[in-house]
């Protein structure tokens, strides 16, 4: 832990001690916690929260991709790899992508498998250059070989990827979709007819004055969804606002007219609001999946004190975040605050914090990371090493998140739990998976991929 988040431990302390909570309730033992077995997963691995899918199950294998944060453990730091892990045996195979990208966790893939079983991988650098670069595998469900890598180049820098296909797109014989931050800085789509062996540019989605931050999520057959920022935290106190991406057309969540793509990008917040913001509410987007319905669920998190922060790097990030959890029922958004989300990751992004992640086959339960505990706000200290640290808790409403039960799912650990992703499908097994260890910035992290098999 940095220095900082020390002597943010020792504030926060004294401040409990005050209030009359110097006890350090462990409130985790009073629910009595999980008791999955932890797995490694991956040695040296990490990523950025704005790239999906990351993680995919195929069969009995769970199929990821990460951006080495250091030199260790037969990586060196930038690697972008894929992993596959044998949900049965352990067993776990790991192929490089692409040596030294870069030590940045933008830089990580996102992965599709197509109708053939081969896979597809998609990254670029983070801004860098302005090189779309992807690869294809060899042989379906095989991660061991890999067609050469190829590029696009586009007309400006490029950071993020996100791989979707549509089923009834392309008159029916299907269509594969990639969304990227690219020209304006806005989010921008290029499209796939032949399965991503080659691509063509589609448009500029969005025309906003900042740079949305924006997570995406597919019907699979004919709509992509879509939840976005205003823009940075850091620039904007968000507001977040959903849609949805029809044939050639962006709709509103209740399925008006935003914008024909023909004409243009969206230049107007024209999107459904589904939480506004303020100095005291600044929103930035988590997670975001669709029902067994077809209607969105969201997870998001909202800085509730950064107001006296805000480009005050010197200061330190927000003390007090939280978690929102959203759904739409076909005719309104139902927004309610869940859980404690705890302190910032570092002083210049004082928005980032562990991460959320919905179970996107039982939109009903989370998983959340959190430096205190989701439903008391209480700092979680470590009897291994007397520091605060950043757990995973297993959270479930069955009231639409109105109300939350809690179940610690690490506790007492040595070093942080960060950025939980479950992957679709599994049937009656749930997989989780996080980032453990040692994290500074962005470009500068040591962390293991850990997670736990679970029963649904």
């Amino acid at each position: 832990m940095s220095n900082w988040g020390r002597s943010y431990i020792r504030r926060i302390g004294i401040g409990f001690a005050v209030m009359g909570l110097a006890l350090v309730l462990d409130v985790r033992a009073q629910e009595g916690a999980d008791t999955a077995e932890i797995r490694t997963f991956k040695e040296n691995g990490g990523w950025c929260w704005f790239q999906d899918e990351r993680a995919i199950l195929d069969e009995d294998r769970v199929v990821f991709a990460t951006v080495a944060g250091t030199t260790r453990a037969g990586h060196d730091g930038g690697d972008v790899d894929v992993t596959a892990y044998d949900l049965d045996t352990g067993e776990r195979t790991t192929t490089e992508l692409h040596d030294q990208l870069g030590q940045d966790d933008h830089n990580v893939p996102s992965l599709i498998e197509r109708p053939d079983g081969r896979y597809v991988a998609a990254y670029s650098a983070h801004g860098t250059d302005e090189l779309f670069r992807y690869r294809i595998s060899e042989e379906p469900g095989d991660i061991g070989a890999w067609r050469a890598e190829q590029t696009k180049k586009l007309s400006s820098g490029i950071t993020y990827t996100n791989l979707l296909r549509l089923s009834n797109a392309n008159k029916g014989e299907g269509r594969l979709y990639n969304f990227s931050r690219v020209k304006g800085f806005d989010p921008n789509w290029m499209y796939s007819d032949d399965g991503g062996e080659t691509w063509t540019w589609g448009g500029q989605l969005l025309d906003w004055p900042d740079r949305p931050y924006v997570k995406y999520a597919s019907d699979g057959r004919s709509r992509i969804h879509l939840a976005t920022t205003d823009g940075h935290p850091r620039v904007f106190d968000n507001n977040i606002y959903h849609g949805y991406l029809q044939g050639d057309s962006l709709f509103t969540s209740h399925g008006s007219l935003a914008q024909d793509l023909d004409d243009g990008p969206l230049d107007e917040k024209g999107l459904t609001r589904v939480f506004d913001g303020g100095p005291y509410d600044v929103a930035w987007t988590t997670d975001l999946h669709l029902d067994a319905e077809g209607h969105p669920v969201l997870g998001f998190s909202v800085q509730k004190d950064g107001a006296s922060f805000k480009n005050n790097y010197e200061e330190g990030p927000g003390w007090d975040h939280r978690y929102y959890y959203a759904r739409y029922d076909g005719t309104e958004w139902h927004v309610h605050e869940m859980a404690y989300a705890g302190s910032g990751l570092y002083p210049r992004e004082a928005d980032y914090t562990g991460l959320l992640a919905i179970d996107p086959d039982a939109p009903n339960v989370v998983y959340v990371s959190s430096d205190v505990h989701p439903r008391t706000g209480v700092p979680n200290v470590s009897d291994a090493n007397d520091e605060r640290h950043y757990e995973i808790f297993r959270g479930v409403t069955n009231d639409g998140g109105a109300s939350w039960t809690w179940t610690p799912v690490t506790t007492h650990s040595d070093n942080d739990n960060l950025r939980p992703i479950i992957p679709k499908g599994g049937g009656d097994r749930r997989v989780v998976l996080w980032q453990r260890g040692d994290f500074e910035t962005y470009t500068d992290y040591d962390t293991d991929i850990v997670g736990i098999i679970d029963e649904r």
